[in-house]
């Protein structure tokens, strides 16, 4: 626990009362309540919003690395986070006239840090998974 407070840049509001913490400081501390719990499965929707970037991507490289016997499903709206940290990206297209018809699934890039992705395969990821989430609504040459 003393880890997680630690790296997750916890520690120093610790003697806070929860209602006076930030949105962003409060997501923190529920990560890591459900984080030392034993799961097998953790559905995280937007934990991380309100978390600015380095901290979002310190924290999702500390799960990548220490949780890898863990089913973590992340649910962001962030296409390059996403990209950049996930096995497979599962993502709901925008619904037509008939609704929501299918699923796409996009290969991630799984890298640990931004220092391990080179900038354009990330671009190229966050294209295919953003063509992938209006699917329909897009032409093959744009």
């Amino acid at each position: 626990m003393e880890d997680l407070l630690s790296r997750f840049g916890v520690e120093e509001f610790m003697e806070h009362k929860f209602p006076r913490l930030s949105m962003g400081q409060k997501n923190r501390v529920n990560l890591i309540r459900y984080l030392v719990q034993d799961f097998d499965l953790l559905i995280a929707d937007e934990i991380l919003a309100n978390v600015d970037e380095p901290s979002r991507n310190k924290i999702l490289g500390y799960i990548k690395s220490h949780f890898q016997d863990r089913t973590f499903i992340y649910i962001s709206h962030n296409a390059s986070e996403v990209a950049m940290f996930s096995n497979r990206v599962f993502v709901l297209p925008q619904a037509g006239p008939q609704g929501i018809t299918e699923l796409m699934a996009v290969d991630g890039l799984d890298v640990s840090s931004h220092k391990d992705a080179q900038s354009v395969h990330v671009e190229e990821k966050v294209l295919e998974i953003l063509k992938a989430s209006s699917k329909g609504h897009w032409q093959k040459d744009s």
